[in-house]
């Protein structure tokens, strides 16, 4: 089997913040749009909860 650095246990690889909800994202888990925002799998994905 092969792994990403990032996949393998340990301390984290690289960290960004999501532009919209500012959540840390780590180990190369976010999600960059096609102009170049970057975000969370919620904000891009969608999220099983909502706003109360």
């Amino acid at each position: 089997m092969t792994f990403r650095n990032a996949d393998l246990p340990g301390f984290t690889v690289g960290m960004v913040k999501c532009s919209r909800c500012n959540e840390i994202v780590r180990d190369s888990k976010e999600v960059v749009t096609p102009d170049g925002e970057v975000l969370c799998k919620n904000c891009a994905n969608g999220s099983y909860y909502y706003k109360v």
